[in-house]
């Protein structure tokens, strides 16, 4: 079954680069240009085998990915959507890169994720900026 490019699913499935926590995963794009930006991303070159249906969470990409950002920062989106031609650049935080993922971004998506099990609806009061 293929899935469009960057489709998010919510899914018990773990993102690729074992990342803490559910957030929202998407799957490789079908563009070539794309994949290997991507699976260069994840494996630091393009394998000749990998899985196709891999998942990458929301926490590797930056603000600017995002094509709901500004509503789902505020509380008025659940799932954060790709914008098309998006390549992932930010490793999670608790690996030892130099790369860092603010703590309210991680916050965010730990939030989206209590919100949607429990039912909350947040306010845009509740959630704190760096």
């Amino acid at each position: 079954l293929d899935e469009p490019c960057g489709m998010a699913l919510m899914m018990k499935r773990r993102c690729i680069l074992n990342c803490e926590g559910e957030n929202t995963m998407y799957t490789l794009p079908r563009g070539e240009e794309e994949k290997g930006q991507w699976l260069r991303f994840i494996f630091n070159a393009i394998p000749e085998q990998y899985n196709p249906r891999l998942l990458l969470c929301a926490v590797h990409f930056t603000e600017d990915c995002f094509l709901n950002w500004t509503q789902f920062y505020c509380g008025y989106s659940k799932r954060l959507l790709l914008k098309d031609g998006a390549v992932p650049t930010l490793l999670s935080p608790h690996r030892d890169t130099g790369v860092y993922v603010s703590e309210s971004f991680v916050t965010r998506f730990k939030i989206e994720v209590r919100s949607s099990i429990s039912g909350l609806n947040l306010s845009r009061s509740e959630f704190k900026h760096d």
